[in-house]
């Protein structure tokens, strides 16, 4: 029997729906089901009776919910405990999608010389992956963007949106322009996002709506890539501004569609016992009350913040 095992059990039996557990946990339907069957196979019982209805609880089944229940709350107390037992050593795990990183080390960087005690582990990579790491309890914090309501044992605050520009190199024919539009961004060799990437399922629609059958797409989610494709190659790429900007050889142009994401401040509401995260928190959280989050889309314009 292991711990996610009953996250998995006890989530199912909350929402009466695999389905609907596995959009709460951010998992797939066949992870739940297979953890419920192990269980199962394990202990020779069975835990739900599946009816029109949906499932219900067999005699088993509501002993082991009662049980369940117990043991996760014991986990998270025990959690609790020694995230404040470890407050002095200091170390806080953080995790941020590649191009948000870019935009924030900077900002990381500043509270690194001003509090040098402060260690950080640093988890660089898509926000769903740091969904389930953030509710694994594997990090403490996240920047992440897409939907992150529902996560286990955390809070959620929305910190700033960020602006998706098209990008070129300054000898590009574009690179004159303050806006462009998609009917002449699909006449250029594009590099983009796969549309795990939430830049890329933001583009993916605008792209499917203008781009010709025959065109081409060079999909990648390396963004040395994109920046080694845009500034030697002459290629075409997507960045949030905030990035863009750090960006020697690149300069980004803004959507005539303007496309617009949110970014998340993500906590394990257990971490935020230890005073080193929460004073960081409270750093990010007043850095970007003090930069002013950016302007909203326009309002006839589409928003892809989620």
């Amino acid at each position: 029997m292991k711990i996610h095992q009953l996250r998995f059990f006890v989530e199912v039996c909350n929402k009466g729906s695999i389905t609907k557990a596995a959009e709460t946990l951010h998992v797939t339907q066949p992870a739940i089901s297979q953890a419920i069957i192990e269980l199962e196979k394990e202990h020779g019982v069975k835990l739900f009776h599946r009816t029109n209805n949906g499932l219900e609880l067999t005699r088993e089944g509501s002993f082991l919910l009662l049980d369940a229940k117990e043991i996760l709350e014991k986990i998270e107390m025990m959690s609790e405990k020694m995230s404040y037992l470890g407050r002095n050593k200091h170390t806080i795990r953080l995790g941020m999608p590649p191009m948000i990183a870019i935009a924030n080390l900077g900002y990381v960087r500043d509270y690194k010389e001003k509090h040098p005690y402060v260690h950080f582990d640093r988890f660089d990579e898509a926000s769903p992956l740091l969904r389930r790491k953030i509710a694994d309890g594997a990090i403490d914090l996240c920047l992440a963007t897409g939907d992150n309501s529902g996560l286990y044992h955390c809070e959620t605050k929305k910190l700033t949106s960020v602006e998706v520009c098209a990008c070129v190199s300054p000898e590009h024919e574009l690179a004159s322009r303050r806006t462009v539009s998609w009917d002449e961004i699909v006449r250029q060799e594009l590099v983009v996002y796969k549309d795990h990437y939430q830049i890329g399922q933001a583009i993916a629609q605008y792209l499917n709506k203008h781009l010709p059958p025959s065109a081409e797409l060079l999909e990648s989610n390396n963004t040395s890539v994109h920046i080694n494709l845009i500034t030697k190659y002459g290629f075409c790429g997507f960045m949030y501004k905030s990035m863009a900007d750090l960006q020697p050889g690149i300069v980004a142009i803004s959507l005539e569609q303007p496309i617009w994401v949110d970014v998340d401040l993500v906590c394990r509401i257990s971490s935020r016992k230890n005073r080193d995260i929460e004073n960081f928190v409270s750093y990010l959280e007043s850095i970007y009350r003090e930069d002013g989050s950016p302007p909203e889309a326009d309002p006839s314009a589409e928003n892809n913040g989620r």
